[in-house]
C-alpha cells in the first residue's frame, strides 16, 4: 500500500535534529522523496535511506 506522500517532494528545514528530523523521516516513511536542510547538515544522502529518496544539504533557510 503507498504512503499517503507518495510522488510528493517535500523540503524540510532543521532536518538534522528535534522536530525537523522527526518530519524528514515521516514524510520519508510516507512516500516523499525529501531533501532535508540545515547548518549542521553534511551534503549527501541521509543515512539508512536510499539516496533517490533522502538527501541534506547544509543551507541557512533564513537567507535563501
Amino acid at each position: 500500500m503507498p504512503g499517503r506522500l507518495e510522488g510528493k517532494i517535500a523540503l524540510v528545514s532543521g532536518s538534522t535534529q528535534g522536530f525537523g528530523r522527526g518530519i524528514m523521516e515521516t514524510f520519508i516513511r510516507e512516500g516523499a522523496v525529501v531533501l532535508g536542510m540545515d547548518l549542521q547538515a553534511t551534503d549527501g544522502p541521509v543515512d539508512g535511506y536510499p539516496e533517490h529518496q533522502a538527501y541534506q544539504i547544509k543551507a541557512n533557510v533564513a537567507v535563501l
